[in-house]
């Protein structure tokens, strides 16, 4: 299926939950699986029958999805891939380590193998946004995305004493906000697209009871190409990534580069927490054909617990959304 790119433009504050306490920590991406649940969620309200032929499905499944990744204006950024040599910007160690997105120019150049010179100087926010030179007209003080804190008061019931806790929420810059990638089956593109729309009056993320996480879906996005490198033998995941027993048997750890993220939460509009998982994080690199299929969706709730008001079991997207990749070749 050919890739489709979609761009969320954020008309609202944007809470992602992060590691950390309650509402203290923000994250700057969507995960793959927030996005897929949100997305089902929805769908579900408008045609449940349709939303769970599609669930049932296996093999292949009705669509694919990466992760959501900040851009600003033509420039788009993709996750640090996580099989770089020791060596690679040794120069500036320090400074490389702080890197969490990079340019999609310089993506390419790195997943095709080559060893772009990095520069402190052509880093943004603290050194989180890695931008190629050629992004004329963006400063390093310039922001993509700005972090606040809205304080709140929860007052208790017995003693009615109330306490300050602080809400991290993301804001974005003009022209800014989060894509994605998708490929998704011809047949149920519209539908998907009509369950987006929707899904952005609802909103994303956590506090969304309060209006935060709307959005609006970007018409007509700067034509780009998916990144990736042609005739490899290994590839690189933008999406979360849970694989099964199979797959484990394989040599896909052979030569790998990853980290693991440990998933969990609450049930999309709903207080049922769901049993965690253990996934392979965004730019985790593996032994594979990037053209075949990897990962599975988990069950991580049953719908038939005591005092359950679900209609169905609920599931978590560990699909991988491969590309191409090139290992950097050391000096």
């Amino acid at each position: 299926m050919p890739a489709t790119k979609i761009r969320l433009r954020f008309t609202a504050p944007l809470h992602i939950a992060a590691c950390g306490v309650g509402f203290e920590r923000v994250g700057w991406v969507i995960h793959s699986d927030t996005l897929y649940s949100a997305i089902f969620s929805v769908w579900n309200q408008i045609d449940p029958d349709e939303a769970q032929q599609h669930l049932q499905e296996k093999s292949p499944p009705p669509f694919l999805l990466s992760s959501a990744f900040p851009y600003q204006d033509e420039a788009e950024f993709y996750p640090k891939p996580l099989a770089l040599p020791p060596n690679f910007a040794s120069r500036h160690r320090k400074a490389f380590s702080k890197v969490q997105f990079i340019e999609a120019a310089l993506f390419q150049q790195i997943i095709a193998g080559e060893s772009p010179p990095f520069a402190p100087e052509c880093t943004r926010q603290g050194g989180r946004f890695w931008m190629s030179p050629a992004s004329s007209g963006l400063k390093s003080n310039d922001s993509i995305v700005y972090e606040t804190e809205t304080p709140r008061v929860v007052v208790d019931r017995v003693t009615n004493q109330g306490m300050l806790y602080f809400v991290s929420e993301l804001r974005f810059a003009e022209n800014a906000g989060l894509f994605f990638w998708t490929q998704i089956d011809d047949k149920i593109r519209d539908r998907f697209m009509q369950v987006l729309r929707m899904l952005g009056d609802e909103g994303l993320g956590l506090d969304r009871t309060s209006g935060k996480g709307l959005f609006e879906v970007v018409k007509d996005p700067p034509k780009t190409v998916l990144p990736g490198a042609p005739n490899a033998s290994r590839f690189l995941t933008l999406s979360l990534y849970n694989p099964t027993r199979t797959e484990i048997n394989t040599p896909l750890l052979q030569n790998s580069g990853y980290e693991l993220v440990q998933r969990g939460g609450y049930v999309f509009g709903h207080s049922y927490r769901r049993q965690s998982l253990t996934m392979f994080a965004e730019g985790s690199t593996f032994s594979g054909a990037p053209n075949a299929q990897y990962g599975d969706k988990r069950k991580v709730l049953d719908k038939n617990f005591s005092g359950s008001t679900l209609t169905h079991d609920v599931y978590r997207f560990g699909y991988a959304f491969p590309i191409g990749f090139h290992p950097v070749a050391t000096p």
